[in-house]
């Protein structure tokens, strides 16, 4: 049966904070034995090119997850993680999160984390380029 683990909004004006950059949804909602979660998103105010709309590349959610946001065994230590223990025991100079690759010989893109080149202004020719559209 669905349920709703968690609900957020993010207030997302045009030109005030970072941008947000390519990602699977699914490298923050993973779940293991297998993928059962997922990410909705709902503009409530018209999102446009101009404005700051979705971008998505069409099938992209038949593809393998590439990688997933993990807590940082070296801010944790692996004592702590195994345990699902929230009490950090490692260098806490280190990142509490920290991305990890799925598998072996994944679909690599080579803007993963950041945009394609020629996607931050009008006509975002690398957004196209790359096989996102905007929604």
């Amino acid at each position: 049966h669905p349920v709703v683990p968690q609900s957020m909004y993010i207030f997302k004006q045009p030109k005030i904070g970072g941008e947000v950059t390519s990602h699977q949804d699914s490298t923050f909602l993973f779940t293991t034995p297998r993928q059962t979660c997922l990410g909705l998103w709902l503009a409530l105010d018209d999102a446009t090119i101009e404005n700051g709309c979705l971008w998505v590349r069409p099938a992209s959610h038949l593809e393998p997850v590439r990688r997933k946001f993990v807590r940082n065994p070296k801010h944790f230590g692996i004592d702590a993680l195994q345990n699902r223990s929230n009490i950090a025991e490692g260098d806490m100079s280190t990142s509490q999160m920290a991305f990890e690759k799925v598998a072996d010989g994944e679909l690599e893109v080579p803007w993963e984390g950041k945009l394609p080149d020629g996607s931050h202004q009008l006509p975002y020719n690398g957004l196209f380029e790359a096989g996102f559209v905007p929604i």
